[in-house]
């Protein structure tokens, strides 16, 4: 095997032809790096929105089933009940106007 011998200048291309390589893969690789930090920033504030939209969505929700719908049954009982009472309150005045009338 035959040795071959560089200059000084030669090699010193070489480490800077090296060393540029090095420095464009370093420049794109923060570029890159920039790229897909602003995509994931991007990405982060949007499910950030998507999940305050989403809890206000469940507590909402939670509101209603605790809340609401119970209110409303109960007032809807409440009703049916004062409405069986004006019947039967009214049936006995009937009865009592009929037994009077005889």
């Amino acid at each position: 095997m035959k040795e071959v011998e560089y200059s000084n200048r030669e090699i010193d291309k070489e480490v800077m032809s090296i060393s540029k390589k090095i420095d464009e893969i370093i420049t794109n690789n923060k570029s890159q790096f920039e790229l897909i930090l602003l995509q994931t920033t991007a990405h982060n504030h949007r499910m950030t929105k998507i999940e305050m939209w989403r809890s206000l969505l469940v507590g909402c929700w939670i509101i209603v089933t605790l809340f609401v719908i119970p209110l409303v049954v109960y007032s809807n009982n409440l009703e049916r009940n004062i409405l069986k009472e004006k019947i039967e309150l009214n049936q006995q005045a009937i009865k009592f106007l009929q037994n009077n009338n005889k």
